[in-house]
């Protein structure tokens, strides 16, 4: 990928939902004017079995909105981005985007404020059926016996930021402009 030319940083806390990341203020709030925040939740939003990390899917949307008015407020550009596809496929050999509710909650969410969403959820899936089940265990966490099909190895995050340029470069919101030109 090419350099960008401003600085950047990030905040990631492995294992996090957005409401823990909300109660152990995860995100970092450093937030300057024309910074890009780009906020990606609902694998561990939908695990149920733990009440630290579960938000319904019907409350899920509107539990984005601290994101969403943090960045405005700092005068940054939210990105939402919906959760990577699992290395899961049905009998046909297809794999669909995980969290499907979760997902639409987001795209809801995102069309009712104006801002941008990256569907990473669709391009992942796409890549990963057109890879192949077998073949996908390269991109996961299938190590010895490890079998992970939420995990990514090297590979697999390698593809995951493809797909993520790739759906930048298709999207057209005026706000990502100075992202999207230096991936052209």
């Amino acid at each position: 990928f090419p350099a960008l030319p401003q600085e950047r940083h990030g905040t990631v806390v492995n294992g996090h939902s957005q409401l823990a990341a909300l109660i152990v203020r995860a995100v970092d709030l450093d937030i300057r004017p024309g910074d890009l925040l780009v906020v990606s939740f609902g694998h561990n939003d939908a695990n149920h079995n733990k009440a630290e990390r579960y938000v319904s899917a019907d409350a899920f949307g509107e539990s984005l909105r601290p994101f969403w008015d943090a960045a405005r407020s700092h005068g940054a550009v939210c990105i939402f981005v919906s959760p990577v596809a699992m290395r899961e496929f049905d009998e046909a050999g297809v794999c669909h985007p995980s969290f499907a509710a979760y997902r639409e909650a987001m795209r809801a969410f995102a069309a009712e404020v104006g801002a941008p969403f990256i569907d990473l959820g669709a391009a992942t899936a796409a890549a990963n059926t057109a890879f192949g089940a077998e073949r996908c265990k390269a991109r996961y966490m299938w190590v010895g016996a490890k079998q992970d099909n939420a995990h990514q190895q090297n590979a697999g995050a390698c593809r995951t930021a493809q797909a993520f340029v790739q759906q930048l470069l298709q999207d057209t919101t005026p706000a990502l402009d100075v992202l999207r030109a230096n991936f052209k």
